[in-house]
């Protein structure tokens, strides 16, 4: 997270979690259910490409950054289906905990408002989101707005997580990655809250429908 005062840092990189359920315990706390055993990401720049983390490694202590956090203490938007309705939650993530024996994953939270300036990271995935909400109504397109608060026992079905990151080649190169897949069109899940899905070129920081 960039200090006060400081240009915020441009997303370089994002790592995907889909997730088949999702619980806000507390205000402080959220389960991941089901959690696939890989973590996709890809770097946008300075050179193109993907790859994949353990699950086990990527809920872990191995990509906690210089400032102790995870992952820097990353935003992220989450995207999913609480009460059959489509929902973004846009979130700070931190101190994750998997728990091997449940198959369950618990992180740290802070959800944040609607506010493009509330992100801490510039030219991510949910500053992209934040666009198409302020660019489209739900009285006119549908399209879904974001949640700005989650009760406890808030759940989220067939859910995604897109954590965005300003150093993805620190934890990339961490060793606990495995690197290598071939860059270029994947399909990014965004469809669930606007009705269809994205492509998104690795070496390119724009989306398209």
């Amino acid at each position: 997270m960039a200090p006060a005062g400081a240009a915020r840092p441009a997303a370089n990189g994002v790592f995907i979690v889909t997730i088949p359920k999702i619980t806000f315990k507390n205000n402080t706390a959220i389960d991941l259910s089901g959690v696939p055993n890989v973590t996709q990401w890809v770097q946008y720049t300075p050179k193109p490409a993907a790859g994949s983390f353990a699950k086990a490694a990527f809920f872990s202590k191995k990509l906690a950054a210089t400032s102790g956090k995870w992952i820097d203490g990353p935003q992220a938007l989450l995207s999913g289906s609480a009460n059959g309705n489509a929902s973004n939650i846009l979130l700070i993530l931190n101190a994750p905990v998997y728990n091997a024996a449940t198959d369950v994953v618990t992180l740290a939270y802070k959800v944040l408002p609607a506010n493009e300036s509330s992100l801490p990271a510039a030219s991510g995935i949910a500053n992209s989101v934040l666009g198409l909400v302020a660019s489209q109504s739900t009285d006119s397109s549908g399209a879904t707005p974001l949640l700005t608060a989650a009760a406890p026992g808030l759940t989220l079905y067939n859910a995604t997580l897109f954590i965005d990151t300003a150093d993805i080649a620190k934890y990339t190169g961490s060793g606990s990655s495995t690197s290598g897949e071939k860059a270029g069109l994947i399909r990014v899940p965004l469809g669930y809250s606007f009705g269809y899905g994205y492509d998104y070129y690795v070496g390119d920081p724009y989306y398209y429908p």
